[in-house]
């Protein structure tokens, strides 16, 4: 499993039953795929040994990280408490377009400033194709939204987040493979190869 770090597109796809805002329908942000900043109060040796006992159990299983529903439920916990407020972000944005209701079409004929970030629009020629792009306090796109739909983009806190899950895990389940029992006090090796991870919409 591979993720790009470099803003790895997490999912291209139409959302529904999500409420919208100016005629676009909102990603749903419960979908295992779509993260936005949550801070949970779990501390790092708490999660370490969530990881751990993540990877013995799909290894018994049979499993291995994104094939495990309860993988992505904990990987989404644990890279939320780094991620933006794509909700805020994504929700502030549709409404500042909405209320602007840029007709003219011109090139990102509209650059609003939100609370968390901005966003760029454009409408474009055919006059129903919209297109926009959803920015980070740090700069960083998060988000893009098109008629083919949303696709979400890693940042470079998330992507380093989630190498960290993957390196705790994919040690565990090593582990696990090899035979060697489950601890009640894992500690995580800082010696651990690098895992990558490819996450799968």
């Amino acid at each position: 499993m591979q993720v790009n770090s470099t803003s790895a597109s997490l999912q291209q796809r139409q959302f529904t039953g999500t409420g919208s805002i100016g005629g676009i329908h909102l990603p749903d942000f419960s979908d295992p795929y779509v993260f936005t900043g949550k801070k949970s109060g779990t501390s790092d040796a708490e999660y370490n040994h969530q990881i751990v006992e993540q990877a013995y159990k799909d290894f018994a299983q049979g499993k291995f990280q994104n094939e495990s529903a309860d993988f992505n439920k904990l990987m989404k916990k644990y890279t939320s408490e780094v991620s933006p407020d794509r909700k805020g972000i994504i929700t502030s944005g549709l409404k500042a377009v909405a209320k602007n209701n840029q007709k003219v079409l011109q090139p990102i004929d509209l650059i609003a400033t939100i609370l968390e970030g901005k966003v760029k629009y454009q409408k474009l020629p055919s006059g129903n194709s919209e297109y926009m792009e959803f920015y980070d306090k740090n700069g960083e796109m998060v988000a893009t939204y098109s008629n083919n739909g949303w696709t979400m983009y890693t940042t470079n806190a998330e992507a380093a987040r989630q190498t960290e899950m993957c390196t705790i895990y994919n040690e565990a389940w090593r582990n696990a493979k090899n035979g060697v029992p489950l601890q009640s006090d894992v500690t995580c090796s800082s010696e651990s190869e690098e895992g990558t991870f490819d996450v799968k919409a």
